[in-house]
């Protein structure tokens, strides 16, 4: 890929850069880790508050609806709905307490359990799958705030030590909180410039941490269709984000796309964003191979 070096750029510049590499790289590591789903729970779909509640139903004991809630950080009346959309999965059971049918307690089903099992079997690869990338992610962190905000959130305890176990939903419940919470805020300041869905806010950090880009390389760098590249570029171009680069001669016939000074602006408050959750992702991102070295000891 044809890059423009952070390092040659004017320091306002380069800080936007810095800042829009750091968030590609969490783009990616997203990407990457959004597995597909085992068939028993295909109905749950990806990363949403479904899939949050499934995975915190005890595997033992079973949980009641408050227990989940309070776990999980969610409204009652949410964790109703998800459980009954489970339910009619059949990935759960419900027994009543106390002959009462308001104080009611969850447990997996057989299906459930399957389902719960393969979808860790199958998160663990991805997880371990990211570790390179989350090592590059974390750099660019370090790079981009100037300080080892990585080691500080390291938990204090020895890798290769006996009794550290983690447990993967954990891991996935506390990156997908940061990651929803992050979302929810990017889709807030972008509706005021015209950016509609995701592709376009990944593809402007690619533009932005290479200097400039092709739909091509926004394609390879983000796993998408070049068609779904393209469009997403294109409708960045008509809000006034990016611009053609002109042309270098007569055989230059690829169009690139860079970052306008608007475009900027926007990666600026995106980068306010990531950094006011960054606690919480790198968290979650120092706990990962733990993750990875708990299950293959038990696995």
């Amino acid at each position: 890929m044809t890059t423009t070096s952070i390092d040659t750029m004017p320091d306002g510049r380069a800080e936007t850069a810095r800042a829009a590499h750091a968030l590609l790289l969490l783009a990616r590591f997203g990407r990457e880790v959004t597995v597909a789903v085992p068939p028993a729970l295909e109905q749950i779909g990806r990363g949403n508050t479904v899939l949050r509640v499934f995975l915190a139903i005890d595997d033992e004991a079973g949980s009641t609806p408050s227990e989940i809630a309070e776990q999980l950080g969610l409204d009652r009346s949410v964790v109703s709905r998800s459980l009954a959309r489970l339910d009619a999965m059949r990935v759960l059971q419900r027994r009543v307490l106390r002959g009462d049918r308001r104080f009611v307690r969850v447990a997996l089903t057989q299906r459930g359990r399957a389902g719960r099992h393969e979808y860790i079997g199958l998160m663990n690869a991805a997880l371990r799958r990211s570790l390179p990338l989350v090592d590059d992610w974390v750099s660019a962190i370090d790079e981009w705030t100037g300080t080892a905000a990585f080691a500080s959130s390291t938990p204090a305890v020895d890798r290769e030590g006996p009794g550290v176990t983690v447990e993967t939903a954990a891991v996935i419940d506390l990156l997908a909180q940061a990651g929803e919470d992050a979302v929810k805020a990017f889709v807030e300041v972008e509706k005021a410039v015209g950016v509609t869905g995701w592709e376009q806010r990944f593809a402007l950090w690619v533009a932005e941490a290479h200097g400039s880009a092709t739909a091509a390389q926004v394609a390879a760098l983000l796993s998408m269709r070049s068609t779904t590249a393209s469009s997403a570029l294109s409708r960045l171009r008509a809000a006034g984000l990016v611009e053609i680069v002109p042309s270098e001669g007569a055989g230059d016939t690829v169009t690139r796309y860079r970052v306008t000074p608007r475009g900027r602006q926007l990666i600026e408050q995106h980068a306010i964003i990531l950094k006011a959750r960054l606690p919480r992702f790198l968290q979650g991102i120092a706990l990962i191979p733990f993750v990875v070295t708990e299950f293959d000891r038990v696995g």
